[in-house]
């Protein structure tokens, strides 16, 4: 759900010391880099609560986002033909 939402968690920091302690701390980096915080989920649960009620209308989220990536696909799109490149852009309709 986290990349529907287009967040993804930026994660920085560094540890140093001896194997025994940064063997476990690996772990459990590696653990914790795949779930969220609570209020992150609570956040995530009221934006859902609002997307199912405008779901399909022209502000809902996934709409939007949506419209946002074709609008960058054609401009991407439109930068590569200006060049020379060839571009093949496939379109697809959603059946509701």
């Amino acid at each position: 759900m986290i990349s529907c939402y287009l967040y993804f968690p930026l994660q920085t920091g560094w540890a140093v010391g001896p194997a025994n302690l940064i063997k476990p701390l690996s772990v459990c980096q590696n653990n914790t880099a795949y779930t969220m915080v609570t209020p992150i989920q609570e956040a995530l649960a009221v934006g859902l609560e609002h997307e199912l009620k405008c779901f399909g209308e022209p502000d809902s989220f996934f709409q939007q986002t949506v419209q946002n990536l074709l609008r960058k696909r054609d401009e991407v799109v439109s930068v590569l033909r200006e060049t020379g490149a060839l571009c093949t852009v496939l379109y697809c309709t959603v059946k509701e």
